[in-house]
């Protein structure tokens, strides 16, 4: 049994083979940094957790425990990612759910070894050729399907640290792991999310506070002309916070733009003055 992994609310690493989340990917997630012995803006990560599982509908298990259980693993583990799930529960064959309560897992690993480059230097993307399903009623969402993404990381090159993926008409949309966002003309940009994608927290907080400060994004279809034409290109998420994009490289590997010095642009310096993350690859 892992000291790591809770099942609604009790130790263990036995997950039924009737689970719904294994069986079809019913459910959904959150992933969440650890810093100093607590979970970043955990109650904006609850918030959207049981916005999700609402919209899906299921019945979420009570926060409460949830928080409970995120405030203490977090205390034991200091710093770190927790993920935490919320499933269907059980159900025998067939698509039909069960009139039972949904299950919840929650488990911790360490920080990811990524170096501090990457915040202060920036990343290189790349394309792919899978592309993201389109699905309205979905599209938004953190459910537990997640195989758009492992196709798509499957495909990346190993140059690369993540993926530019697109829509079915080719526009692009987001990273595997990732959402996007670009500075151009003064402005900062975001795909629309309405056909497919995920609206990540991070996504989230960047839209409120640069709106708050009187400069809302533009949330628009993208494209390639308008990546390749912009000033900043930008990676977001809870775990990484910001990241920017130091070349965009081909579905072949080759490169097609590059950016010179992106971690001192002061569009970035003044969204991460904004939204502060205290992880940047190093030690906290």
């Amino acid at each position: 049994m892992s000291a790591h992994t809770l099942i609604d609310g009790q130790p263990g690493d036995a997950l039924p083979l009737a689970d719904r989340g294994l069986q079809y990917g019913d459910g959904v997630f959150r992933t969440m940094l650890v810093c100093k012995g607590t979970v970043e803006v955990q109650a904006q990560q609850l918030d959207k957790l049981l916005a999700d599982a609402r919209a899906l509908g299921l019945t979420p298990p009570p926060r409460d425990a949830m928080a409970t259980a995120l405030n203490q693993a977090a205390s034991n583990l200091g710093q770190g990612v927790i993920k935490l799930l919320i499933t269907a529960g059980d159900s025998q064959r067939g698509y039909a759910r069960a009139e039972n309560a949904c299950r919840w897992l929650l488990y911790h690993s360490a920080l990811p070894a990524w170096p501090a480059a990457l915040w202060r230097e920036g990343i290189i993307i790349g394309d792919v050729g899978w592309p993201l399903s389109q699905q309205p009623h979905l599209a938004g969402l953190k459910h537990l399907n997640r195989l758009d993404q492992v196709m798509a990381r499957r495909q990346l090159s190993a140059n690369c640290q993540e993926s530019l993926m697109r829509n079915l008409g080719g526009q692009p949309v987001c990273g595997g792991m990732s959402n996007l966002f670009w500075f151009a003309d003064g402005h900062w940009h975001t795909p629309d999310l309405s056909q497919g994608g995920i609206a990540g927290l991070m996504r989230e907080r960047i839209l409120a506070a640069l709106a708050q400060d009187g400069q809302p994004p533009r949330i628009l279809n993208a494209s390639d002309q308008a990546l390749e034409q912009a000033e900043l290109l930008l990676m977001c998420n809870s775990v990484i916070g910001l990241w920017p994009v130091r070349e965009w490289r081909d579905i072949h590997d080759q490169s097609r733009r590059r950016w010179e010095r992106p971690g001192a642009h002061p569009a970035l310096t003044a969204l991460r003055a904004l939204i502060p993350h205290p992880w940047q690859g190093e030690h906290v």
